[in-house]
């Protein structure tokens, strides 16, 4: 629904359009008992939803990008006092034999094939988990990690379970928070890291940066000879890696890594593979303030379309807005926003005559403070009126049709998207507008 209002008659609180840490991995497994034993009795997880998987719920098989007549079950667990970093077990009908890495190599990319659980007892893990009957290739390695003088790394990987790899780690010389937000009445914090492997990383790390305002970690490079074989990596790969998250997220960050060695250049994506029903990690959702602009800003940073923003039933979030999408290395991620979805407000601004095509200017809109308005190829498009270096009024910078130049410090604003040019995420708030009846309308939610 949409209603439109004059900008005198409105009072506006703004809305902090925050994206939390990634909420949840969904895991497509052909044993849910067997898996639901991992996840609880050995990785401290509970149960805190579970659902049918209707065949004929198109609504979600579209947002799922599900083969026809496909059904199942779900079960959804947290760790104790997480936020972030959910599992989701998904076991399909009909079942798939396939799991997604059956017959990849180590270098092949293009979905999460690890997921690290950090705790305070890497020994005592790895010792439980082994006796329950998960193997370890290894023992638990250590590396230095480039963050500070004396921060280690302390881990021990799994051979891996329905398709994906797990670790039990530990971070030596940094808090336990800095790794996740769960209590301690159970060993583990949440999910802290997905491990998604990829192509290119810096291309991965822009794409999240620009899609999710992500902040990088400094990128560890690893040729720990112990690592590289407890990984089973061929001798002499070298790893580059980066925990990437929203800035105000303590656990639930994407791990991105990058082989660098030989066969890296013939590697191959098993994005293909990666669909439901077959085994393996085949989704990460992102719980946002506002999943039509995201999902508008994946699209316009290079991802595929699966299912356009729409309202649907999802466990255990109840009605949710929610959409899908493949990131550029073929990961298939959903947003979701939960607490239902505000009304639509329509402001009327200006006259539209008073803008021509090219022009830029600003106006104050009660409720939303100043903005500045641009005419882009004849559309009007809306942003804040505050540069996001020292909030420098845009509106008295330079304007070429396509790009406002801060008049301060000289940063480049780019008028459709907000983005700021070359600044890994970096954007002004925008709001959609369009010409109605020859005046400028400029929407914002009600908060």
């Amino acid at each position: 629904m949409r209603r439109t209002i004059r900008k005198d008659a409105l009072s506006l609180r703004p809305m902090t359009a925050a994206t939390r840490a990634m909420r949840a991995v969904t895991l497509s497994v052909g044993d849910l008992s067997a898996a639901r034993r991992l996840y609880e009795e050995q990785l401290g997880m509970r149960v805190v939803a579970e659902a049918t998987v209707s065949p004929a719920d198109d609504a979600l098989r579209a947002l799922w990008d599900l083969p026809p007549a496909t059904g199942g079950r779900l079960v959804w667990l947290e760790q104790p006092g997480a936020t972030s970093g959910a599992i989701r077990l998904v076991e399909f009908e009909p079942r798939s034999p396939i799991v997604v890495t059956d017959g990849a190599r180590a270098y092949d990319h293009g979905l999460i094939k690890n997921l690290d659980f950090f705790t305070d007892d890497v020994d005592g893990a790895y010792a439980r988990m082994t006796a329950a009957g998960f193997p370890f290739p290894a023992p638990p390695v250590r590396y230095p990690v480039p963050w500070g003088r004396g921060v280690f790394a302390y881990e021990a990987h799994s051979a891996g379970f329905e398709g994906v790899k797990l670790s039990v780690a530990r971070l030596i010389g940094a808090p336990r928070k800095a790794f996740g937000e769960a209590g301690h009445e159970t060993p583990f914090t949440e999910v802290a890291v997905a491990a998604q492997v990829v192509k290119d990383f810096h291309a991965a790390e822009r794409f999240y940066c620009d899609v999710f305002d992500c902040v990088p970690a400094a990128d560890t490079v690893v040729e720990n000879e112990a690592l590289i074989a407890a990984l089973r990596l061929p001798p002499g790969t070298r790893l580059r890696m980066s925990f990437i998250g929203p800035a105000s997220a303590v656990g639930g960050k994407i791990g991105l890594i990058a082989y660098e060695g030989e066969g890296v250049a013939d590697a191959r994506s098993l994005a293909s593979r990666a669909q439901p029903p077959h085994r393996g990690a085949v989704m990460m959702t992102f719980e946002c303030a506002d999943a039509r602009s995201r999902h508008a800003r994946a699209l316009a940073c290079g991802a595929a379309e699966v299912a356009a923003p729409s309202m649907l039933d999802l466990a255990p979030f109840g009605s949710v807005l929610a959409s899908s999408f493949r990131s550029p290395d073929g990961l298939l991620i959903e947003l979701i926003q939960a607490g239902g979805v505000p009304e639509d407000i329509e402001i009327d601004v200006l006259d539209a005559a008073l803008l021509p095509d090219g022009a830029h200017r600003g106006i104050v809109v009660p409720g939303l403070g100043r903005i500045v308005l641009a005419n882009v190829n004849g559309h009007p498009v809306a942003l804040e009126d505050r540069c996001p270096h020292l909030r420098g009024p845009l509106s008295l910078g330079a304007f070429d049709g396509c790009r406002i130049t801060c008049p301060w410090h000289g940063w480049m604003i780019d008028a459709p998207t907000g983005a700021v040019s070359g600044g890994h995420g970096l954007r002004v708030r925008s709001f959609p507008a369009r010409v109605d009846n020859g005046r400028i309308l400029v929407r914002h939610p009600r908060p």
